[in-house]
């Protein structure tokens, strides 16, 4: 199973602050890993396609798509959700413990 979304895309647009973080990710990556939101991105732009796990459905919107990485931080493996939104930015949906 490939990505939705290119890694390199979802980047590039992260780099060109054409991103957002839900609450739910910002708090999490807090919670778990100790990461404040610059944090926590900067861990997204270290992502490899290696990373890489799954595809799935978004369960909010009808037609999107989240590609989940899984990475270790801190000597805990995060779960990252990622997608581009309808409008084309870079969307953190989820940043959580890979329970």
């Amino acid at each position: 199973m490939a990505p939705t979304y290119s890694l390199e895309k979802i980047k590039k647009l992260i780099r060109e602050n054409k991103c957002g973080m839900t609450v739910s990710a910002t708090k999490d990556a807090f919670e778990y890993f100790t990461l404040n939101q610059d944090e926590a991105i900067e861990e997204v732009l270290d992502l490899k396609k290696e990373n890489f796990k799954k595809t799935m459905p978004s369960k909010q919107v009808v037609g999107l798509f989240q590609d989940v990485y899984k990475k270790s931080i801190s000597g805990k493996d995060a779960y990252i959700k990622l997608q581009i939104s309808k409008k084309g930015d870079a969307v953190i949906i989820s940043f959580h413990d890979y329970t």
